[in-house]
């Protein structure tokens, strides 16, 4: 800069030699205040250069993940993403798209996560995404879930192909609703009904077979534990008791590379705890089994007194483990009482303990079912620990028939095969 201010005014001397003096003097003075200015463009400069190395720009961060689209048809409209955590979904942060449908979410994950993608229209695209990920989107806002692409990662490319398979099969449900609604008052409607059901199971065990397949042949992919929980119109997809060994593959598969990741902790943990209670169940199977003696225990009666199952030795015994909130508990109430009047004067003490936790609901119930029986509850609800103790499922009712010797002669669902046994009391005395 200097060398240009030279240049530019010797030039200008020599034309005007005859103010030759004055003119020096202007340039002294100018080439003065160059000298200060060069001095404050260099601190600048400087500061520029301190700052650029202190605070790099964000494009520079290896560490920062890209989550960027272009959505067709969806001009400046609201994308929210949220981020999946084992126990909740938190929304982070939105962004409007431009005219074009383009958005961009720019992220520093601490680990490998599950995001949300929510639209306008409620459409949600699930994608996994860690530390450097640049992920690309596309789609068509006409069908958001069923046109979309994703590059960038390799478990979002696997949700994809699980849930193009998926939203097949949720489409083919949604036809089975319309047809039963545009039904529901037709004369045949209990053979259409039975014919809609039937391409239900066949759809829903589709589902379960792409599951299974899904995980096996991803188990070291986070994308599994999307499957293995799936819920598939309101219906679990797999169930982790009778499916346990896939859980048990991919927790074994995700361990060795996600040891640390929040998600697998979770998946880990529910297996483990899915281990102890078939540990106590089976435990429990052991101790109540066709033949044994039940095992001790004891539970308050509706008065608050306490209740030993020790009491009703001498004579038959049936318990009925029920709850006033379930409907079936409620019509087997009527059976029950039917049943037991039938075998006059053959008298069976019931004892029927109740899973409730609302004491008013609970003498609500027996009151207006005239349940003229024993009764006992913890008020527990189904956290009872009586459930575990003797091995209760549950779908109730259930029915435990004992002996005068409190020996287990008969446990399960079936009202039926309880008047088969309590006949055949009736006939032994």
């Amino acid at each position: 800069m200097k060398l240009q201010f030279f240049y530019q005014f010797s030039f200008f001397a020599k034309k005007n030699y005859h103010v030759k003096q004055n003119l020096q003097d202007k340039l002294e003075f100018i080439l003065h205040k160059s000298v200060i200015i060069m001095k404050k463009v260099n601190k600048s400069l400087i500061f520029i250069a301190f700052t650029l190395i202190i605070f790099p720009g964000c494009n520079n961060n290896p560490d920062q993940t890209t989550i960027e689209g272009t959505i067709s048809n969806l001009e400046k409209s609201r994308i929210v993403i949220s981020e999946m955590e084992p126990q909740q979904t938190i929304e982070i942060d939105s962004v409007k798209s431009d005219k074009y449908g383009h958005f961009k979410f720019t992220l520093l994950p601490d680990e490998k996560s599950f995001y949300n993608l929510t639209f306008p229209d409620r459409s949600m695209l699930t994608i996994i995404s860690g530390r450097g990920d640049k992920i690309k989107i596309s789609a068509n806002a006409n069908d958001i879930e069923g046109t979309y692409t994703v590059t960038g990662s390799e478990g979002s490319k696997q949700l994809r192909e699980y849930f193009k398979h998926t939203i097949k099969n949720e489409r083919k449900v949604d036809s089975l609703n319309y047809i039963f609604e545009k039904n529901k008052n037709s004369p045949d409607f209990h053979i259409i009904r039975g014919l809609l059901e039937q391409s239900f199971t066949k759809i829903f065990i589709d589902q379960q077979e792409f599951t299974r397949e899904f995980v096996k042949q991803n188990p070291g992919s986070l994308a599994s534990l999307v499957a293995l929980n799936y819920r598939f119109v309101n219906n679990r997809v797999l169930d982790i008791e009778a499916d346990i060994e896939l859980f048990e593959l991919v927790d074994m598969s995700l361990a060795r590379k996600y040891q640390d990741n929040k998600h697998f902790q979770h998946h880990h943990k529910t297996l483990m705890e899915m281990h102890e209670f078939i540990a106590q169940r089976e435990l429990a199977e052991r101790h109540t089994s066709i033949g044994r003696t039940i095992p001790s225990f004891e539970m308050k009666d509706i008065n608050g007194n306490s209740i030993r199952i020790e009491e009703f030795r001498g004579k038959p015994l049936l318990i009925y483990f029920w709850a006033a909130w379930d409907a079936k508990s409620r019509q087997t109430n009527r059976r029950l009482n039917a049943l037991l009047d039938s075998f006059y004067p053959l008298e069976v003490p019931v004892l029927a303990i109740s899973f409730d936790n609302n004491p008013e609901i609970w003498k609500a119930a027996i009151k207006i079912d005239s349940l003229e029986w024993n009764h006992a509850s913890d008020l527990l609800g189904m956290n009872s620990p009586v459930i575990t103790f003797l091995n209760i499922p549950d779908k109730l009712p259930y029915f435990y028939l004992l002996n005068a010797e409190g020996e287990i002669i008969f446990k399960g669902k079936d009202l039926d095969i309880v008047s088969e046994k309590i006949s055949l009391l009736r006939t032994l005395n």
